[in-house]
């Protein structure tokens, strides 16, 4: 899918001022840009009114370019040169190119087991090793069988980028090595390739690993507690370790980040009485409000939440947990409370508790991500509970997300873990 938007680049500024351009994306490839030659002197766009024409102009083509699924120098031109006019001989010819591939890719129905038995057979007569093919191939093959399907139901076309994200995810939570995971991603890529340069199988022309980024030398990191993980954490029972208050203190502070929609352990700090309304918990982000914006969050109060409020809670003080220090500029109470009194909880809590993965307040809000996103939530949806803001043209089309389905969603990630 194509998105695109106008952007003023305050990177580039010149004797006009700084160019506004217009950025692309495939969700596969690097941004492309396209510069509209028109400047503005102030660093935060202005939309003119020859702005909001371009943009008017532009949503027409990007519903151009998806709904014909023009790949993204086909989306270029359009956006270069306005959408063909249908009675254009050369506009034809390319629209029946397009409607061409995108035929014989629908008609391109080989599993990845028929090629697989195709290229082991072939290997084998040429006398290669195939012992690396053979297990490189069958760690992608486990990782199919996680998603439901198997190497007898998956078409190779179904391959994409997005696809070897979630492998690499589930390579990061089986303990895979970096060697061991660009082995088995380089036995995948000859795999493919080769697939690819047969022209009767009708492969998609694409590179889905072009952009699939691998630090050479370093380990894959996950910064999400794995599921069942997070489970025993947030269920650890406190008279069965003999764990003394701060200690319980501490787990249920992490739940409550998580439960509000895993924010940071910063907004813990600065929550008032106030904030809280008819069960919803309304506030900006530390990090965004310090700098006078960020969008407004307004998330329900799990019945799980509102306990641990009812038990932790300061009701003398305007902040809600007014034990933690207050994060203010220039005052370093909270971040020494953060390196040293909840650092050295954690640590505790892990070693009592005989847990095999490290906390930190941190990982709350990748876990809610994560869990989010293996549940198929709406990313729009997601982002709002999680306080970020979309700034795309089409976002500002969409209207207020009713709270009744916000809510429903936000349960959903809550009892994923919390549920039965």
């Amino acid at each position: 899918m194509i998105t695109a938007s106008i952007i003023l680049d305050t990177r580039r500024e010149t004797k006009n001022g700084f160019p506004l351009k217009i950025r692309i994306h495939d969700q596969i490839h690097p941004h492309r840009y396209i510069n509209l030659k028109i400047y503005q002197a102030n660093r935060e766009l202005i939309r003119t009114p020859i702005i909001i024409q371009r943009e008017y102009q532009l949503i027409k083509e990007l519903e151009y370019c998806n709904v014909n699924n023009l790949d993204l120098e086909q989306s270029l031109n359009v956006f270069k040169k306005g959408i063909p006019v249908l009675n254009n001989l050369e506009s034809r010819i390319m629209l029946l190119e397009i409607e061409l591939q995108q035929l014989k890719l629908e008609r391109s129905n080989t599993l990845i087991s028929d090629f697989y038995n195709l290229y082991l057979k072939e290997r084998l007569s040429e006398g290669t090793t195939v012992m690396t093919f053979k297990v490189g191939m069958n760690k992608f093959f486990n990782f199919l069988r996680t998603k439901g399907k198997n190497e007898n139901s998956f078409f190779i076309n179904d391959i994409d980028y997005e696809l070897l994200k979630e492998y690499q995810v589930y390579c990061i939570d089986t303990k895979t090595s970096i060697n061991s995971f660009k082995s088995y991603l380089a036995v995948l890529k000859l795999f493919y390739k080769d697939a690819q340069n047969r022209k009767s199988l009708n492969i998609k022309t694409e590179n889905p690993f072009s952009n699939l980024n691998i630090s050479s030398g370093k380990k894959i990191i996950n910064r999400a507690i794995d599921m069942n993980d997070f489970k025993i954490l947030v269920n650890i029972n406190s008279d069965e370790f003999k764990l003394n208050e701060k200690l319980e203190q501490v787990i249920d502070l992490l739940k409550f980040q998580f439960l509000i929609g895993g924010h940071d352990f910063v907004e813990l700090s600065h929550l008032k009485w106030i904030d809280i309304k008819d069960n919803r918990i309304i506030f900006q982000r530390f990090k965004n409000k310090h700098r006078g914006g960020g969008v407004i969050i307004n998330n329900m109060l799990h019945p799980l939440a509102l306990e641990i409020i009812e038990k932790h809670g300061t009701n003398k003080n305007e902040r809600i947990f007014s034990f933690i220090p207050e994060n203010v500029f220039n005052d370093r109470k909270y971040y020494n409370f953060l390196t040293g009194n909840l650092k050295f909880r954690l640590k505790k809590i892990k070693e009592i508790c005989g847990l095999n993965f490290d906390i930190t307040s941190k990982k709350m809000r990748y876990t809610f991500r994560t869990i989010g996103g293996n549940l198929m939530i709406n990313q729009m949806i997601l982002e709002k509970i999680m306080g970020h803001s979309n700034n795309s043209i089409s976002m500002g089309y969409q209207g207020a997300t009713p709270y009744e389905i916000q809510d429903a969603e936000h349960l959903k990630v809550i009892e994923a873990v919390f549920g039965e």
